[in-house]
């Protein structure tokens, strides 16, 4: 978890109207409401429920557009509350807010730390830090992921 996402959060719930387009978020990605969402993050492995609760956070702080923010809710965070972040919180956020989803091809992957990947789209090379993927990826695997590039790294 990005060192920022806690604070990000903190203001989410500080917003709570934000909380509003949950259901709608839920409903685009995963088609179903959220109790029967809820329902089904009961019924899956912890890695599954991990993995959907960070796919839905992901799309809420850097995807969907906030009708209310005028604007989508990290780029609305790095504007209003930049004095709650430190430079390297605020640089981090800057470098996921931006960062578009990719098809990668793994090219090697180093159990416990993380995969060397080529996107398949720009031919950008690099290694990423995700240990719990690194346990279940295999060379060849191609991954439509979010990576962003930060400290000579790529964080997914």
């Amino acid at each position: 978890m990005a060192a920022f996402a806690s604070k990000a959060t903190e203001i989410f719930d500080e917003n709570p109207e934000l909380a509003n387009d949950i259901p709608i978020v839920i409903r685009k990605v995963f088609h179903k409401s959220e109790s029967e969402f809820n329902q089904w993050l009961k019924s899956q492995s912890e890695d599954v429920a991990v993995a959907s609760l960070g796919q839905l956070f992901d799309i809420l702080f850097i995807d969907f557009y906030f009708e209310k923010l005028n604007n989508r809710f990290l780029n609305w965070v790095i504007e209003n509350y930049p004095g709650r972040f430190s430079k390297s919180e605020l640089d981090e956020m800057r470098a996921q807010s931006e960062a578009p989803l990719n098809f990668y091809e793994i090219q090697e992957v180093f159990p416990g730390e993380g995969s060397y990947i080529k996107s398949i789209v720009t031919g950008e090379e690099g290694f990423l830090k995700d240990v719990s993927s690194s346990r279940s990826l295999v060379k060849w695997d191609i991954i439509l992921i979010r990576c962003y590039r930060f400290n000579n790294h790529y964080y997914g």
